[in-house]
């Protein structure tokens, strides 16, 4: 985020907390707390919790952070996001967002602000502007670090005739089985979105988990390589140029045909080349053609399934 982006940002919430700091019941006991935002920059990987902690004796506050530079100071809490995105191999390039803004260390008071008018509607106005800066960095791919957080995407809004429940930012999505995530096709007209009813984020991956810190080992490993497969083949699967919009659909079957022949193609030219090297004992050269060798057969493989 630039200045400005930051500044529009803070003020826009001053403007909110300010409002529902004097207003009633728990809604103004948290407003009063004041908020907490990240400057999130466009990245390929972002994880998203649902709200800042609120410790009793920090007192209110307003204030921003960067999360590249609080994982360095405050790795207890930050920390583990790198390391993931170094897991995944993609080093600095991941950013963290809040849904909300608002300061609680009890997540389940955060949803007892369902319970009255007051306090959705101080959820909706801090979740449009969550919705404003997912669209503004555009992720390659989403980690949602909280189970908490997942109803407010809208992807278990229940729709029944004209009536419509759990709407909030209302992302409609496709589950992907070649890669077990779930894909934002479009957005509901209902959604709490300002302005026109449409996203950027069409083709984007999401996946939806609970909270890292709790993750045992080969849950974390599971989540690890599901990222890293997504993440690989991204510009195969995903994104706009894989999906619908404005309602032509793009024909992949004859783009993936091209594909599969240009890698077969460069499939023989490998194995060609491996084979020369094993001929005159260059072993070394050898073994890293047969790396390229594997990862090259598992994209066709792939590619073969999505034909199906």
């Amino acid at each position: 985020m630039d200045n400005f982006q930051v500044k529009e940002i803070k003020n826009n919430l001053e403007f909110i907390f300010n409002k529902f700091a004097i207003s009633n019941g728990l809604a103004a006991e948290i407003a009063s707390r004041g908020f907490v935002f990240s400057e999130v920059e466009p990245k390929k990987i972002l994880f998203v919790g649902l709200s800042p902690f609120y410790l009793d004796y920090s007192g209110p506050k307003m204030y921003s952070f960067k999360p590249l530079e609080t994982a360095e100071r405050y790795p207890r809490h930050f920390q583990k996001f790198q390391d993931i995105a170094e897991s995944c191999e993609v080093g600095s390039d991941w950013t963290y967002l809040d849904l909300l803004f608002l300061r609680e260390r009890d997540q389940t008071r955060v949803i007892q602000l369902l319970n009255d008018n007051t306090g959705v509607d101080f959820l909706r106005q801090q979740i449009q502007i969550s919705i404003n800066i997912l669209e503004s960095i555009n992720p390659d791919l989403i980690i949602i670090c909280s189970s908490m957080a997942r109803p407010f995407f809208g992807i278990d809004k229940q729709i029944a005739g004209d009536d419509v429940l759990g709407v909030w930012m209302g992302y409609n999505f496709k589950f992907d089985d070649k890669f077990g995530v779930d894909v934002i096709t479009g957005i509901h007209h209902q959604s709490i979105k300002k302005g026109v009813k449409s996203t950027r984020l069409v083709g984007t991956p999401v996946l939806f988990t609970s909270a890292l810190a709790y993750f045992d080992n080969p849950t974390k490993s599971r989540l690890i390589w599901q990222m890293r497969q997504v993440l690989k083949y991204h510009y195969l699967f995903f994104g706009i140029q894989n999906f619908q919009r404005r309602g032509i659909r793009i024909d992949r079957s004859e783009k993936l045909r091209n594909q599969i022949k240009v890698l077969t193609q460069k499939l023989i030219e490998i194995r060609n080349a491996k084979s020369a090297a094993l001929s005159v004992s260059r072993y070394i050269e050898a073994e890293k053609l047969r790396d390229s060798e594997f990862n090259i057969n598992e994209i066709i493989k792939l590619l073969l399934i999505a034909q199906k």
